[in-house]
């Protein structure tokens, strides 16, 4: 299952970014934001396998929505910060202690994350959503 040092990994690496920030400045949350913001990153965990060597676990993947969300924005800006997210996880060596890191790469079997939520009673309440899936993959040392 997805550990809490791969997922605080993750998002400091994306909160580490002062080019991200300057396009998405209300931060980077897991599921779903706080009330209020309007210009920010989500993450999900998609799913998670971890591998098994010798009854332990010897190796964990976990693969990440990561998403650009912004209100009502021309879409030119969550592309933007979709690129950069892209670039910020993409072939990158990220340090998670307790694990010997392996991968952290776009997930090329799932399509990129590019659409539009139009609010059903308000249609001037529009949200862009753009990003990719990603995934980390890490060992247990002595495994």
């Amino acid at each position: 299952m997805a550990t809490s040092a791969i997922h605080r990994a993750v998002t400091a690496q994306l909160q580490g970014d002062a080019a991200l920030r300057a396009l998405l400045p209300d931060g980077v949350w897991a599921d779903v934001a706080p009330p209020g913001k309007t210009k920010f990153v989500l993450i999900d965990v998609f799913d998670a396998v971890d591998e098994s060597v010798f009854g332990g676990r010897a190796i964990e993947s976990v693969r990440y929505a990561v998403r650009a969300t912004v209100l009502g924005s021309a879409p030119e800006t969550v592309r933007a910060a979709a690129d950069r997210i892209d670039v910020l996880l993409s072939e990158v060596m990220l340090t998670i202690p307790g694990y010997v890191f392996m991968s952290c790469c776009r997930d090329d079997d799932q399509p990129l994350i590019d659409y539009v939520e139009q609010n059903a009673t308000d249609a001037t309440i529009v949200w862009r959503h753009a990003g990719g899936h990603y995934r980390v993959t890490v060992s247990v040392p002595g495994r």
